[in-house]
């Protein structure tokens, strides 16, 4: 390929194109088109996408991903901490209730507890009554 002859890096016309032919001989489909400096071409067209119609790049999903799980994981927590409360207020009704129903069970024992000691005294009265009167009865005789 080189003659003698001409210095080293001149080459004729024929001899350049050889020499790049069996260099790209070893290489793969996709170096060789970047070494004649264009890109491999794509078999097939594909469908076509208007500017701002693209679903981004990766990072750009990546990002959007990223973001909905965040929000998705806020608004989980959220939604347990309602529930938390919620469960809190209904105990704390609910203890409340026990101790108004527990007040009117006091307040019926004590009321049955005052009726049983009004009965008790209009009964000693009576017997008192009716022992006055026997005894009056018995001074008459």
């Amino acid at each position: 390929m080189l003659k003698p002859d001409m210095p080293s890096g001149v080459f004729k016309l024929d001899d350049v194109a050889r020499i790049t032919v069996l260099d790209l001989s070893k290489m793969s489909e996709t170096d060789k088109g970047k070494k004649r400096g264009r890109r491999k071409r794509k078999k097939g067209g594909g469908q076509r996408v208007e500017r701002g119609e693209g679903g981004g790049g990766r990072r750009r999903r990546r990002r959007r991903r990223r973001r909905r799980r965040r929000k998705k994981k806020k608004k989980k927590e959220e939604k347990e901490e309602e529930e938390e409360e919620e469960e809190e207020e209904e105990e704390e009704e609910e203890e409340e209730e026990e101790e108004e129903e527990e007040e009117e069970e006091e307040e019926e024992e004590e009321e049955e507890e005052e009726e049983e000691e009004e009965e008790e005294a209009e009964e000693e009265e009576e017997e008192e009554e009716e022992e006055e009167e026997e005894e009056g009865g018995k001074g008459e005789l």
